[in-house]
């Protein structure tokens, strides 16, 4: 993907992060299913999602609060699969 730069104009590669902020007591997650095309279509995407027991955000939060000493791992509840 490429984005056009507000200053100069030039497209360059990037990347889009999203980080958290404050760990939420209860993490929901929900995984993408599809995927679109140029011309609109939508196709399922079938790649195989490998569950661990413990999730951990700590990676995934922002650097101010990394040290915070918030709990950031969660235990797997559920998986809820559409078929």
């Amino acid at each position: 993907n490429k984005y056009k730069c507000s200053n100069c104009g030039v497209k360059s590669r990037a990347t889009k992060q999203f980080t958290v902020h404050r760990a939420p007591l209860i993490l929901s997650i929900h995984l993408k299913r599809f995927e679109s095309s140029w011309g609109g279509k939508a196709s399922k995407i079938n790649k195989h999602v490998k569950f661990e027991p413990v999730l951990s955000i700590k990676n995934y939060m922002s650097e101010t609060e990394q040290g915070s000493g918030q709990c950031t791992q969660y235990g797997l509840y559920a998986v809820l699969v559409h078929t």
